[in-house]
């Protein structure tokens, strides 16, 4: 449910080209191991989450999507001062 928002989130402001592609890092590979580990499975919507480690910090996996779109908001809010 967390995931499209996000993803609507950043339609909604432009930002959708800033959806990282390309192969996980490895940073991101062991969030994803760590994260199968602890909830015993993977779920393809995980796939842009982990992905947006990327540009926002490992830590997202762990805070969750609500983090997420609080930091989307910040750094839009920044933009636009810019």
């Amino acid at each position: 449910m967390g995931v499209p928002a996000l993803l609507d989130a950043m339609r909604a402001t432009g930002r959708s080209d800033e959806m990282p592609t390309g192969e996980p890092t490895a940073d991101q590979k062991r969030l994803q191991a760590e994260s199968i580990a602890a909830r015993g499975y993977w779920s393809e919507t995980w796939d842009k989450v982990l992905a947006l480690t990327s540009v926002l910090g490992v830590h997202t996996m762990a805070v969750g999507v609500p983090a997420l779109l609080a930091e989307l908001k910040r750094a839009e809010d920044k933009k636009k001062q810019s």
